[in-house]
């Protein structure tokens, strides 16, 4: 890439952080800027932290800083930031990369799910959006009307796609054939994710089962946004990174210790809703570019 093209994407990403700032400012949003280096780990089982040994962790979002600040202070915030995930690499994933990340106070769901899909489009332009829960994505996508083993495997088996015993088979299903179909003709929703997949996100009773208040967004089979209605309760949140942690210390070998300050936040916790945005898979998706490592400064 020459000098030239490599000077414009700069340019271009500038702009962007500009219009991102500009969009929340123009809605009261309060910008904050919660430490990146923490002496505990957020807990997630599918992402690895990096540990600077004898000084802390890195934050793979600025999640857990901003919501003990909302726990004290009762405004809207958001945070653009750089996080850190050790191990990912490849076209839409790298180390370090920026996030943007912001919570709203006393919010409907659906309401706050369109707020993020007006911040999207401020860089990919109007787009066409569909709306469907996770169980409707297997049916639509993979032909499964019921979730089992059974059904999940026979699901693989018509695709040809290679398992072992020890794969997580709806993953498999989720990411190898649901998600590339996600987005094709704008953006896609999904919603209602499973109660064992709520990560930080509040459940309700759907009228047959209870369901994770958690969405993503996709667009051009690429997840751009993750958000939650979050999860508030101090009991709930302690038993699910007990859990979380059980399994990260399965994935990688490592046991990492719950932060007390997280679960003493929950005390003044608000009601509201959450989002995390991948910054740099926005601007390869509005500069038409391919690779996260061709924009990242």
């Amino acid at each position: 890439m020459s000098a030239a093209a490599k000077l414009a994407i700069l340019k271009k990403r500038a702009a962007f952080l500009q219009k991102a700032r500009q969009f929340f400012i123009d809605r009261g949003l309060l910008e904050v800027d919660v430490p990146i280096l923490n002496k505990f780990a957020p807990i997630d089982r599918h992402i690895e932290v990096l540990e600077i040994p004898q000084v802390g962790f890195l934050h793979t979002s600025p999640e857990y800083g901003i919501k003990k600040l909302l726990s004290e202070v009762n405004t809207d915030v958001f945070q653009i930031s750089h996080v850190f995930r050790k191990g990912e690499k490849g076209k839409n994933h790298n180390p370090e990369f920026t996030m943007i990340e912001w919570y709203r106070l006393s919010v409907d769901f659906f309401t706050y799910i369109d707020e993020v899909i007006e911040f999207i489009e401020l860089f990919l332009g109007s787009l066409k959006t569909d709306h469907i829960t996770y169980d409707q994505a297997f049916k639509k996508f993979a032909n499964i009307d019921s979730i089992t083993p059974i059904s999940l495997k026979s699901c693989l088996d018509a695709h040809e796609i290679s398992y072992t015993e020890l794969v997580n088979l709806l993953d498999l299903v989720y990411t190898h054939i649901i998600e590339p179909n996600l987005g094709k003709e704008g953006l896609t929703v999904i919603y209602d994710f499973p109660k064992d997949q709520a990560a930080l996100a509040k459940t309700y009773h759907n009228g047959k089962e209870e369901k994770a208040r958690r969405f993503e967004i996709y667009y051009k089979g690429c997840e751009l946004a993750n958000g939650y209605d979050e999860l508030g309760d101090k009991t709930i949140l302690e038993k699910r990174l007990k859990d979380e942690a059980e399994h990260y210390k399965a994935n990688f070998g490592k046991t990492l210790e719950i932060d007390p300050d997280i679960l003493e936040a929950m005390d003044g916790f608000p009601e509201c809703c959450g989002v995390a945005i991948g910054f740099d898979r926005l601007l390869m998706k509005a500069l038409n570019i391919d690779s996260i490592q061709k924009l990242l400064p």
